[in-house]
């Protein structure tokens, strides 16, 4: 049963790159080694059997996937929007910026190119500042729609630990105290 479980895949693709390099000299498996060793990171997932507070935001995160996703989706939709109309506002800005010399233009050349410059602004990073006037105005659309598109996620998961934590109370059978007396807090909030 614990062969086709998914923590054997876990262990499976954790001492997976050792033996592929011992067993292939010189093969990308040995000469990726340090890098593929990384997937090691990957025992983390099997830390919910032993840490209640993994479980804990793992249940969080079922429970709710369907606004997060929603959510997400339309973080993508506004994400491509946001590029093209900078990839619009930004084609004909010829005039070269900062130190390296690299024109707007040039930066938001297609819609494809303008995606990644597009991401670090809606992360409230503005390495980029000379826009044109359109430009600038979709800027300051973005800082609006930016706000959105992190709180609603960071509402979503903080009203999934509310119920979760409500959930393990009913379970228990502590009542809500209303000050004189204290209920002990359940032991992923410890």
């Amino acid at each position: 049963r614990f062969v086709f479980s998914f923590y054997s895949a876990v262990d499976l693709l954790t001492i997976a790159p050792y033996f592929l390099a011992l067993a292939f000299p010189g093969s990308a498996a040995d000469q990726y080694d340090e890098a593929l060793r990384m997937l090691r990171l990957l025992r983390l997932l099997k830390m919910d059997k032993y840490i209640p507070s993994v479980t804990l935001i793992d249940d969080v995160f079922r429970n709710n996937s369907v606004p997060l996703l929603v959510t997400g989706f339309a973080a993508s939709v506004f994400w491509v929007i946001f590029a093209t109309m900078l990839w619009m506002a930004e084609q004909g800005d010829a005039v070269a910026t900062g130190d390296n010399g690299i024109t707007q233009a040039q930066r938001f050349r297609d819609v494809p190119s303008a995606l990644q410059y597009t991401l670090i602004l809606l992360s409230g990073d503005y390495p980029l500042c000379d826009f044109v006037f359109w430009g600038q105005a979709t800027c300051f659309l973005m800082c609006l729609f930016a706000v959105s598109v992190v709180s609603i996620p960071s509402s979503i998961i903080a009203s999934g630990f509310t119920a979760e934590a409500l959930k393990e109370r009913e379970r228990r059978g502590i009542k809500a105290s209303s000050g004189e007396e204290k209920a002990p807090p359940p032991p992923y909030l410890g």
